[in-house]
This record gives structure tokens, sequence and C-alpha cells, in this order.
């Protein structure tokens, strides 16, 4: 049996990498839910209740893709490729709002902000789990808690870089071309700097239903008139 200080080092650089692609999840993730109410009231002159009820598809997604997440990766036990789904669509769904206009249709922009959702559904529950499983059980809760400020922190520096980007753009009041560029901008940057940390993290085997990780395959059975022909031989 291996020491726990034998298997600290691993475990780690897989703690930090796991940890980095969560700040990147949430800074690119954070943006969006903070400028689209901005582009809906200022710029399609709806209320600030409207505007709050067109974020649902986001909310939705981001929901939806947590649960499937989840299942997922309790079903087949891995779960970076599920992270990497999640980092590629993210990336490509704050990219194309870089096209957002003022006469973009509702139902376009609802797209695009379920595809951020799905995105981002991921980092929620998934990092959560990779955290989890890649430290010793005594460490869980310090591993666990230090994950969830690591995307807070990168959720401030993404909003922070975002507020910086959009002011420089010169315009007295925040447009469609601005906020369209600046969530491209931010979320796709962060996006791919998620979708790189993901790809130098090793797959952090999950324990599934019945099987512990990195236990060895049970073979399979033998009927009971096999084991007679294999005596008559």
């Amino acid at each position: 049996m291996r020491s726990r200080r034998q298997r600290r080092p691993g475990e780690r650089t897989r703690h930090l990498r796991s940890a980095a692609a969560g700040f990147f999840f949430q800074g690119a993730a954070v943006p969006v839910g903070i400028f689209l109410p901005l582009y809906f009231q200022h710029v399609r002159g709806h209320s600030a209740t409207a505007s709050g009820l067109l974020l649902l598809p986001l909310l939705i997604g981001m929901a939806l893709g947590n649960r499937l997440t989840a299942a997922t990766v309790l079903r087949s036990g891995h779960v970076k490729p599920v992270l990497l789904i999640g980092a590629g669509l993210l990336t490509g769904g704050t990219a194309a709002f870089a096209a957002l206009r003022a006469t973009t249709p509702l139902a376009l922009t609802s797209v695009l902000l379920l595809l951020v959702g799905l995105g981002a559904g991921p980092a929620m529950g998934g990092l959560t789990i990779a955290t989890q499983n890649a430290v010793p059980r005594a460490d869980m809760g310090t591993a666990t808690a230090g994950s969830a400020l690591t995307k807070q922190i990168g959720g401030a520096v993404g909003l922070a870089c975002a507020q910086s980007l959009i002011g420089h753009s010169g315009a007295a009041a925040p447009t469609a071309t601005a906020i369209g560029s600046t969530v491209a901008w931010s979320g796709g940057a962060a996006g791919l700097l998620a979708l790189g940390a993901l790809l130098l993290m090793r797959d952090i085997p999950i324990a599934t239903a019945g099987k512990r990780p990195g236990a060895p395959t049970p073979p399979p059975a033998v009927s009971g008139a096999a084991r007679k022909a294999d005596r008559r031989t």
C-alpha cells in the first residue's frame, strides 16, 4: 500500500489542474450572465423583469448540463471527456456572441444562451466529482472548498477583464456590438484556457455502482454445462 506522502504529488497536480479548469470555466460563464441583461434592457428596450426572464435558457442549460454530467460520469466512470465537451460548448457559445447585433432574433440569442449553459453545467458537478476523487478522503473537504473558492475567484477575474474590455469601447452606453465582442473575447479566451487545462489533466477514475475506481474487471461467469465439459476433458 502506498503511503500518503508517496501519493500526494500526483494528487496535488491533478487537483491543481482541475482547479485551474474551474477557474477558467467560471471566468467564461460569469460575463454572459452579467452583460446579456444589459443588452436586453438597454439595447432591446425590455424591462428589468423581462431581461431576467430572457436569461432562463442559460439557467436551464446549466441545470440540464449539470444533471447530465453527473449521470454520465457515474455511469461511465470517466469525467474528463464530459468536461472537454462542456468546455468546447462554452467556448463555441460565447464566441458566437461576436455576431450579436441590435436586430439579432431573440430565438437565436436564447439558443446561444442555452449552449453556454450546457457548456458551463459540467463544471458545476463534474469538477466537484473530479476534485473529490483526486484526493484522499481526509482531504476531501479542504479540496472541495478550495475548488469552490477558485471558481469564485475565476468569475471575479473574468468579470473584471470583461468590464475592462467594454470600458475601452468608448461608448457612453453599452451597445450590442460592444457587449457581443466583450462576451466573445472574454468567454472565448477563458474557454480555450479551460480546454488547455483539461487536456493537461489526467482522467480521474470515478467509482461507479458496484465498482471501485481501478478495480479489476471480474471474470465472466462459467455455466454448469461448461464446468462439466471441462471435468470430462
